[in-house]
């Protein structure tokens, strides 16, 4: 029988679909979600969807634009979870790219990223113990044409999640990489209606993916630790993928 002991996970970026029909599950299991936002859309898009458990969340405002939010970080306290789903998309190739948007893509999604773990694991080595989700992307290791940046930030976040595992195993915090293919939801879906008459191309449900999600959160997962683990049902196996 599969145990979650932890009462308290963080969801970075839970506007996402996955990551509200993740705190739905969560909330399901007595694990009380604290679901960052980072602006008022996607704050009200949470209430909305989470109208049913007015009292088994609370919200926090994490702008990974803005370094000030940071100091709303430093006052959680005893946190068991995190689950990170943060990550801006940037398409271009590398030679036709602006310097400052370079400059920025690269601030926000691993310098604010790198201050957040940092403060994290810090609370987490406090309670000895904690266990850090981070959702990459199948991009990581096989990038199309334009995804240079968004690959590479990935894989800096990637080796960021990596070391905490390695670091703080001791001490009873894990962490694992998911790095998912093709979902059925957020940006995946006008990818996938685009490309719908391949058949080549495997897609994943959302609920699916925060099952998955649950599983890693286990007892019986930390096993999982400092490593990724590939959810693209055979996608990169496959010369087509």
């Amino acid at each position: 029988m599969f145990s979650l002991s932890g009462k308290k996970a963080l969801i970075i970026g839970g506007s996402c679909e996955i990551g509200l029909i993740l705190s739905n599950m969560l909330i399901d299991l007595e694990v009380f979600p604290l679901i960052s936002y980072r602006n008022i859309e996607s704050k009200e898009k949470i209430i909305k969807n989470l109208n049913n458990y007015k009292d088994k969340y609370s919200l926090l405002k994490i702008d990974f634009c803005d370094l000030k939010t940071l100091e709303n970080v430093k006052s959680i306290n005893s946190i068991d979870y995190m689950i990170d789903f943060v990550h801006e998309n940037y398409e271009r190739l590398i030679g036709t790219a602006s310097i400052e948007d370079i400059y920025s893509y690269y601030s926000s999604n691993i310098s604010y990223r790198a201050c957040l773990l940092n403060i994290i694991s810090r609370s987490m080595i406090k309670k000895k113990k904690g266990r850090l989700i981070y959702i990459s992307s199948t991009a990581a290791k096989t990038p199309n044409p334009g995804q240079g940046f968004y690959a590479s930030s990935k894989l800096a976040v990637e080796a960021l999640y990596k070391n905490i595992g390695i670091e703080l195993c001791s001490r009873g915090i894990t962490s694992v990489i998911l790095r998912a293919g093709y979902i059925n939801a957020g940006r995946g879906i006008k990818y996938l209606n685009e490309k719908k008459k391949n058949k080549y191309i495997n897609v994943i449900s959302k609920n699916k993916i925060a099952e998955i999600i649950i599983f890693l959160l286990t007892d019986s997962a930390t096993c999982f630790n400092a490593t990724e683990l590939c959810c693209d049902a055979g996608l990169t196996a496959s010369k087509w993928g």
